[in-house]
């Protein structure tokens, strides 16, 4: 089994799994007639997905392959439970499945090879694996704080500047929320290090930060004016303010935006900030019912509207 089929698994939720493997099964009568669709078909798709969320070896891919070879047998078609998605779903220990699809990607041995290095989008799936985890009751568990710190230490693997001169840079590669989930002491077991006292208060400082502290006033009205935003923090700050921003978009594509430039004082100055996020329409005047306004574009407008085009 393929290392990235097993950490695809391993970053999603047992109801993301779910819809994932039943779409992908779905999918494949688009192309058939629908009449070779067996009447079982949802259940053996079930059947399917509760394998793939347990870690069963094999069921971390090939699923439409998998439901053809169960649909093909008669034996396994006619008596195969007729459990549907919430039940089986319910029915799943969420701990157990969790960590043993963490485990099959951490017992791997590509990883134990020095040159297999994951991609930080895969670490930081990890790390959202580790944070559904700890979700269930787990945070002290010494069992969940070992897969924390054998997480961190491939993020750290695959950035190596996080155990060196650039421990901050981990909050631009993994959200802010998922790393707050990770018990602390994992970090410097994982392999973080700080170079200085101010370097690991930084850190310190950017884990314990609640974004929405940081909010000015929400977006300013057509013709409302307010005053300037002055935040004396790090560029990692400003970045974490635009992905909290990008949680409030409600359109596929999450992105925010925030306009800063430094002040006389040497403050950062905040003057816009925007998310991408659909813009309704006048059908009689433009043809359509919305647009999708990008955050940057939002992010300038609001800065307009704070403090004018002359300024």
């Amino acid at each position: 089994m393929e290392i990235a089929h097993l950490i695809d698994v391993a970053s999603l939720s047992n109801h993301e799994l779910f819809t994932k493997v039943i779409a992908e099964i779905s999918r494949c009568f688009k192309s058939r007639d629908k009449k070779e669709r067996p009447k079982t078909w949802m259940s053996i798709a079930v059947q399917i997905a509760v394998a793939a969320a347990e870690g069963q070896p094999g069921c971390a891919s090939d699923w439409v392959e998998q439901f053809n070879v169960l649909s093909s047998d008669n034996d396994t078609g006619n008596n195969t439970n007729d459990v549907n998605f919430s039940e089986a779903l319910n029915r799943l220990n969420a701990k157990e499945c969790y960590m043993k699809r963490l485990n099959n990607v951490l017992g791997h041995p590509s990883l134990s090879l020095p040159n297999n290095i994951l991609s930080v989008r895969q670490a930081a799936g990890l790390i959202r694996g580790s944070d559904l985890l700890s979700k269930e009751d787990n945070h002290n568990d010494d069992t969940v704080k070992g897969i924390q710190i054998s997480v961190i230490k491939l993020l750290v693997k695959t950035m190596p500047q996080l155990g060196s001169t650039s421990p901050c840079d981990i909050f631009l590669a993994v959200q802010l929320p998922l790393l707050q989930s990770v018990d602390r002491s994992a970090f410097t077991n994982g392999g973080l290090s700080f170079p200085s006292k101010d370097s690991e208060q930084e850190f310190d400082y950017l884990l314990g930060l609640d974004c929405s502290d940081l909010d000015f006033d929400s977006v300013a009205q057509v013709g409302e004016k307010r005053s300037r935003s002055y935040i004396q923090h790090s560029k990692y700050t400003h970045v974490l303010e635009a992905a909290h921003l990008a949680r409030k978009g409600a359109v596929r594509a999450q992105h925010g935006a925030v306009i800063v430039f430094p002040s006389p004082d040497d403050e950062i100055q905040v003057i816009g900030k925007g998310w991408n996020h659909d813009y309704l329409m006048d059908r009689a005047k433009t043809n359509k019912n919305k647009v999708v306004l990008h955050s940057e574009c939002h992010a300038i407008a609001d800065a307009i509207k704070r403090h004018g085009e002359d300024e």
